[in-house]
């Protein structure tokens, strides 16, 4: 005959008990919510306010958002760069008639604003651009020296990021490359996938 220590509970009492003691636990700290308008901090919550094309932007697919040190909010759309001052948009888009205005492409998928407060902003298959935000002028640098077909893929820019020495870092179809803002050259990282050779 087997006989079990005494103290043995089979393992799935035990479960059982600790279910048991976690539910009680958990929902002898649940409380309901208080309706907002009776709660203390109301009058400190946030208010939200729709943007869309009938407010002045130019396109309602938006890709990225970002607020500047100015207090601008920014909106990388389908359609161009947006800039809401509170009150109004500017729009930035390809214009060929605008001799400031070297845009490649209409949608921005990323921006940020660099250390010097520059807009940088990447588009897919348009590469990396900025946009001075004093005059407006926008430059696109492309990528590779030439448009050989080596460098199509890092056009088509997805993500960026400024590191600590200004070093913008732009992940692309073709891999991962870095911009030196001074000297405008690229360097790329080719990032190999697993499993392949």
């Amino acid at each position: 005959m087997n006989k079990r220590p005494s103290g043995y509970f089979p393992i799935g009492y035990c479960c059982q008990l600790l279910v048991v003691i976690l539910s009680t636990i958990v929902t002898a700290f649940a409380q309901g919510q208080r309706p907002v308008a009776q709660h203390p901090l109301a009058q400190h919550l946030l208010k939200f306010e729709h943007l869309g094309t009938t407010q002045g932007l130019s396109n309602n697919r938006l890709f990225c958002i970002y607020k500047d040190r100015e207090g601008f909010m920014w909106f990388g759309t389908d359609d161009g760069l947006n800039r809401y001052d509170g009150y109004t948009f500017k729009v930035y888009k390809p214009d060929p008639a605008d001799p400031n205005n070297h845009m490649a492409l209409n949608t921005v998928w990323d921006m940020l604003e660099s250390r010097s407060g520059e807009i940088w902003f990447v588009t897919p298959g348009g590469g990396l651009h900025r946009l001075n935000k004093q005059t407006g002028r926008i430059n696109y640098f492309r990528i590779g020296p030439d448009r050989s077909e080596r460098f199509k893929p890092y056009d088509i820019c997805y993500t960026m990021m400024e590191d600590k020495q200004g070093f913008l870092w732009i992940g692309s179809e073709g891999g991962l490359a870095r911009f030196d803002t001074h000297t405008k050259q690229y360097q790329f990282y080719d990032i190999p996938v697993e499993g392949s050779r």
